[in-house]
């Protein structure tokens, strides 16, 4: 049996027919409300997306010295670092703070979204805590959303 360009183009449009409403069945909530569009969204704003590790001052962990690194940041519509504000450190130390602000230029956030559904420019805190576990260096980061905590 010879199967001719026509049969196999008719099969092809069935076949395709008989798969689009599966795939839109699937993928279409039946009754979409506002709190599913929005609900989480709030959450998730200012959220760090990547992290790009800050280098621990080589002669600050020879000493033994830790500590922590306060950067108000503002955020720009695509997420990304448009400028580092305040920089406070405890206890008061220029080479972490130059460690967390060269670092923190290359971070990436989910950006805060406004009312009308467009990307919006924000400002927010992070933390970025410098120290010495069992001998070696532990660089952690306390992100914009209280109560979690990234490892780097």
């Amino acid at each position: 049996m010879t199967i001719t360009r026509s049969r196999i183009a008719l099969l092809a449009v069935v076949l395709l027919c008989s798969a689009v409403p599966a795939i839109a069945a699937e993928s279409i909530p039946v009754n979409v409300t506002e709190e599913m569009l929005f609900a989480d969204d709030p959450k998730e704003w200012l959220s760090v997306r990547r992290v790009s590790q800050p280098e621990y001052p080589k002669d600050l962990f020879k000493a033994g010295t830790t500590g922590h690194v306060d950067l108000g940041v503002t955020i720009d519509e695509v997420g990304a670092v448009r400028k580092i504000g305040t920089v406070v450190s405890n206890p008061v130390n220029p080479l972490f703070e130059k460690s967390a602000r060269e670092s923190v230029l290359y971070w990436s956030f989910k950006p805060a979204i406004s009312k009308d559904c467009v990307p919006q420019i924000a400002e927010g805190n992070v933390r970025i805590w410098f120290d010495i576990r069992d001998g070696k260096e532990a660089i952690s980061v306390s992100p914009l959303k209280p109560g979690q905590q990234w490892k780097c």
